[in-house]
């Protein structure tokens, strides 16, 4: 520890630089996230904006995941909001809409309102499942009604 004391300023700087370098890298705590992307599409057609994926981790303790569809049907997976990303591991997958939630003053976008998702594809009943690797993946879900 002496020889710390008396060493230069250049020395002294770059010790300081290295310990915070590995308490940065050391001190994460959150685990890695996979880039999870696709598409919804209802009978060929992509699905309107406003669209929820929910990602739900079987076998973990972890909260599910949800991505919102734009206006070409496209959805980004996020584990919370703001955190883009999931973690890697087996998912069961559905489709919701923003009145699902149990709230009888949500406002629907009228491009939602005629929307109807087959119970196959709907949280509590759907049969989807994806894994996700540690490259992350592309998940299309193409509905149909017919």
């Amino acid at each position: 520890m002496v020889y710390f004391l008396d060493s230069s300023p250049l020395r002294r700087r770059m010790v300081w630089v290295a310990c915070c370098l590995l308490m940065l890298l050391g001190c994460s705590g959150e685990p890695p996230r996979y880039s999870v992307t696709g598409h919804v599409k209802i009978d060929g057609n992509p699905v309107p904006q406003g669209v929820q994926v929910v990602f739900t981790p079987q076998g973990a303790d972890h909260e599910p995941c949800v991505g919102v569809t734009n206006d070409q049907g496209l959805y980004v997976m996020y584990l919370k909001p703001g955190m883009k990303g999931i973690r890697d591991g087996t998912y069961s997958v559905s489709i919701a809409l923003p009145s699902d939630e149990g709230t009888s003053n949500v406002i629907m976008p009228p491009a939602l309102a005629g929307i109807n998702i087959p119970a196959a594809y709907r949280t509590g009943s759907s049969t989807l499942t994806c894994d996700v690797p540690r490259s992350g993946t592309v998940f299309d879900i193409d509905i149909t009604t017919k």
